[in-house]
C-alpha cells in the first residue's frame, strides 16, 4: 500500500484527506520529491531543507498555519519562505556523523496524519 495523495483542492470543496504513509522511507521520499507536510494534530511543519536531504521542522499552531497558507498562496511560495530562525534541522549522514536524523524523524512521525501544505490551504481558507 502506498501513501494516498488527493489532488490539490480546486477550491470547490473541502474534501481533502490526510496523507497516509506506510513507512518512514515513503514519508522521506514524499518530502524530497513531492512537497512539504503539515500535521495540525501535532502542530508540526516539515520540509526538505537541503540538496543533501536534510529536513527542517517547525512547531506551528493551526492559527499560524492558516496565515502561512494564505501568505504562501498569495506569493506562490512555500511556508518556509515566511519563517525565520526557530526550526530544527534533521541532517543526513556525512563524514562527520553517520546518524541519519532525517530518517529518524520520519520513523518517529510517519504514522501521523499529514497534509501537503498546498492542500491544507483548501481546508482552512
Amino acid at each position: 500500500m502506498r501513501a494516498e495523495k488527493k489532488l490539490f483542492n480546486d477550491g470547490c470543496c473541502n474534501n481533502i484527506e490526510p496523507i497516509g504513509f506506510v513507512s518512514a522511507k515513503e514519508m522521506y521520499t514524499y518530502l524530497q520529491d513531492v512537497g512539504d507536510l503539515y500535521s495540525p494534530d501535532e502542530c508540526i511543519y516539515v520540509f526538505n531543507y537541503s540538496e543533501s536531504g536534510a529536513l527542517a521542522v517547525y512547531r506551528i499552531c493551526e492559527l499560524i498555519a492558516k496565515e502561512l497558507s494564505r501568505d504562501s498562496k498569495k506569493a506562490d511560495e512555500y511556508w518556509g519562505a515566511f519563517l525565520g530562525p526557530g526550526g530544527s534541522i534533521y541532517d543526513v549522514p556525512d563524514e562527520q556523523c553517520d546518524v541519519d536524523y532525517a530518517m529518524k524523524f520520519c520513523e518517529d512521525w510517519y504514522k501521523t496524519k499529514w497534509y501537503d501544505t498546498r492542500d491544507y490551504a483548501g481546508l482552512v481558507l
